[in-house]
């Protein structure tokens, strides 16, 4: 019973701080009676870069196509997504229902998600939009909320710890969704 429980809290601190630990340590075990020393060796591979990089700028955003989701990663740390996406039709009549959404694997990944107008200014941003996760939203309804008119925008995504070389800086993989909808 005590190796069960054992095992179980290596398996809960491996998962919670692996993607950190890139050298061997020790990890000690306290169980009321005894210690037990392990040596721990992690070897570290760092994630690959998404499919979408270079995308590190404006000027280098990727396209985003409604309904077609995308597999992104924030690597390195500091690393930061853009995307743009178009919305077509006639700019003085028609406007869209708009909706972003970020997820992935992990509930601990922690992404920021920001929308920009094609002059670059911010419309909407949205950090941990469920108390349960904390990947973001944005939800631009007609007649709820402010809807986008067409045009060119920009996404911007980053990771929302904001201390450098924390452990979930990294973002080795997210998704993003993008959605829209002509206003009736």
């Amino acid at each position: 019973m005590k190796r069960a429980g054992l095992l179980t809290a290596i398996f809960f601190i491996f998962t919670i701080l692996g993607s950190s630990l890139t050298y061997a340590q020790n990890l000690q075990v306290e169980n009321d009676t005894y210690s037990v020393y392990l040596p721990l060796v992690i070897q570290y591979q760092p994630p690959e870069p998404d499919d979408y990089e270079p995308d590190n700028d404006w000027d280098d955003a990727s396209e985003i196509l409604s309904g077609i989701p995308q597999n992104h990663s924030i690597y390195p740390i500091g690393d930061v997504d853009f995307m743009t996406f178009t919305l077509t039709g006639n700019p003085l009549q028609d406007t869209y229902e708009v909706v972003l959404v970020t997820s992935g694997p992990y509930w601990y990944y922690d992404t920021v998600l920001q929308l920009f107008d094609a002059d670059k200014i911010p419309i909407e941003s949205n950090d941990d939009y469920d108390p349960d996760h904390l990947y973001s939203k944005i939800d631009l309804d007609c007649g709820v909320t402010e809807s986008l008119e067409s045009g060119t925008y920009f996404i911007k995504v980053y990771s929302g710890f904001g201390v450098p070389g924390y452990l979930r800086d990294i973002i080795p993989d997210y998704n993003i969704s993008f959605t829209a909808s002509p206003c009736p």
